[in-house]
């Protein structure tokens, strides 16, 4: 065909951005694939070489970002999962951790947090009950006041989420929002 012929088999950008196509090389890893455009020259062993080398690893950088996401949508799968779980007894169950959640987020945002610090927040605050999972169902289920000894069992449960969340640097932000929760500016909130 004719070097004419031959431009119109790609499309108008790739010509508008490379100019006059006379030659072109392509390599495809996975659903990664690289072409180079050589104006004046032939490809050589060096170039070819480095055309499928960045097409290799374009790919390999692509499939670890896609297992990351996997592995982050499986954490923010677990911590929804326990955060439920924590209050399985108690009466106000999904609709409180909804709030609580949405409340952080809000906060967050508003305060100027940075994004990371908001995403962060958003699935943290969610944990701060997980330590109910100890409490009695009996108590949290309780209909009016609870005794003094119930009372003393209810306020266990921050020192127990923040327990159960462990030293993880993941979950430290979860781990901090658990153990106090509960706290009071007048030193009147516990357990501390």
């Amino acid at each position: 065909m004719s070097l004419e012929q031959y431009q119109q088999q790609f499309h108008p950008e790739i010509q508008k951005k490379v100019g006059r196509i006379e030659h072109f090389a392509t390599y495809q890893s996975g659903k990664t694939a690289i072409i180079a455009f050589y104006p004046r020259q032939q490809l050589d062993k060096i170039d070819g070489s480095l055309i499928k080398d960045t097409a290799i690893f374009s790919q390999a950088l692509k499939t670890i970002s896609d297992e990351s996401k996997e592995t982050e949508n499986a954490f923010i799968y677990m911590i929804n999962s326990l955060a439920v779980a924590s209050e399985v007894n108690d009466e106000d169950t999904g609709s409180h951790i909804v709030r609580i959640n949405e409340y952080a987020k809000l906060i967050a945002q508003q305060l100027g947090m940075d994004e990371g610090f908001v995403r962060e927040i958003h699935y943290a605050a969610q944990m701060h009950d997980v330590g109910k999972i100890h409490v009695d169902p009996h108590i949290l289920k309780k209909p009016g006041k609870l005794t003094d000894e119930e009372f003393a069992q209810m306020q266990q449960h921050p020192a127990m989420g923040a327990k159960i969340l462990g030293d993880s640097p993941r979950l430290k932000m979860a781990r901090e929002i658990a153990q106090n929760h509960h706290e009071k500016y007048n030193g009147k909130g516990y357990p501390e």
